[in-house]
């Protein structure tokens, strides 16, 4: 045939005496095919000189444990003190009974059962966050708490020199971004699945705590207290 010839790798090996092995011929490729590399195993594209990736990866480090365990326990021993301001009257906080009355003072209804499961949600979540335990139900909880505070102060605007909202935005935020980080290694949580997964949960966790929070301003609250302006 044209332009084939034997590939010499291709013809049997003698045997002795001359006879020819029963390996089949094998032509060779033409020129033409050896140029454009036709049949010929195509090789992976390359994906990086540094391996699969080569965007730089940051590596966990204790620093960033250190910063969550701060954080987490700046705001565990916060409401530690309002959780116990509330109940018990300490740290001359105002006591179940001085609160029901700025509850009601602010327009809210059944303050009683209200201080008392704002008390409980408040010093729950602070016992929680100080073991890191179950941290997404504690950083929800809070958000929920801080939700109904800052709508009291909505028509204040936002900093507290006027008597807006600013601090209860910033313990929020706190709150917000522990429920996406998690509490870090130096935790109880550590291991767990809520813990391998924190964005999962911190989604449903975040729009389980604006439900609840909803659901108790306008069970408690009506729409009277929320007003723009």
């Amino acid at each position: 045939m044209p332009n084939e010839r034997t590939d010499p790798l291709s013809v049997g090996k003698r045997r002795e005496g001359g006879a020819a092995d029963e390996t089949a011929y094998v032509p060779s490729r033409s020129a033409d095919e050896r140029e454009i590399g036709l049949d010929e195993p195509s090789l992976p594209e390359p994906e990086g000189r540094f391996g699969d990736d080569e965007r730089p990866r940051t590596r966990w480090h204790g620093g960033a444990d250190f910063g969550l365990l701060v954080m987490r326990l700046f705001l565990a021993g916060t409401f530690l003190a309002h959780g116990a301001q509330i109940l018990f009257g300490t740290f001359q906080g105002p006591g179940p009974d001085g609160f029901a009355r700025f509850l009601e003072q602010n327009g809210y209804q059944n303050t009683k059962i209200l201080t008392m499961v704002t008390g409980s949600v408040e010093l729950g979540s602070g016992a929680l966050l100080v073991f890191g335990l179950l941290t997404p139900v504690a950083a929800a909880a809070i958000l929920g708490v801080m939700a109904n505070a800052a709508a009291l102060k909505v028509g204040h605007g936002f900093f507290a020199t006027a008597g807006g909202f600013e601090l209860e935005a910033a313990i929020g935020v706190l709150a917000f971004g522990l429920l996406f980080t998690g509490p870090g290694r130096v935790s109880l949580d550590n291991g767990r699945v809520w813990y391998r997964h924190p964005v999962a949960f911190a989604w449903t966790f975040l729009v389980i705590a604006g439900a609840a929070a909803a659901g108790v301003y306008l069970a408690f609250h009506g729409y009277r207290g929320f007003r723009l302006g």
